[in-house]
């Protein structure tokens, strides 16, 4: 059974305290993938996800690095695979457990 739940934000602030909210339920081992164009929202998401996993630090792209990672409640692991065909480079540790997610951002 696949379930679809749609959820539209206004901008940036509502899509960081959306992903806040959201984050309360995550667990270590969860995954969630987010996809979309370029200034779609996948960084602003990540930030307020990692705000609401106890992330204190500054959230940013991982662009040119491929990977940051981030202490909180449940340790956050932020890729950006855009430009890659393999993951192991990213991902360099495993592939963690848990359930996943998978999230399309796009602008309307």
């Amino acid at each position: 059974m696949t379930a679809r739940l749609t959820l539209r934000t206004s901008g940036p602030r509502d899509t960081r305290a959306l992903a806040a909210a959201l984050a309360e339920a995550f667990e270590s081992g969860d995954v969630v993938s987010l996809t979309g164009e370029l200034g779609a929202g996948k960084t602003c998401f990540v930030q307020g996800a990692a705000r609401g996993l106890g992330v204190s630090t500054r959230v940013t792209s991982p662009s040119f690095l491929l990977r940051r990672d981030y202490e909180g409640r449940v340790g956050v692991v932020h890729l950006d695979v855009y430009r890659l065909d393999d993951l192991g480079p990213a991902v360099a540790g495993g592939s963690p457990g848990g359930r996943a997610a998978r999230a399309r951002l796009g602008r309307r």
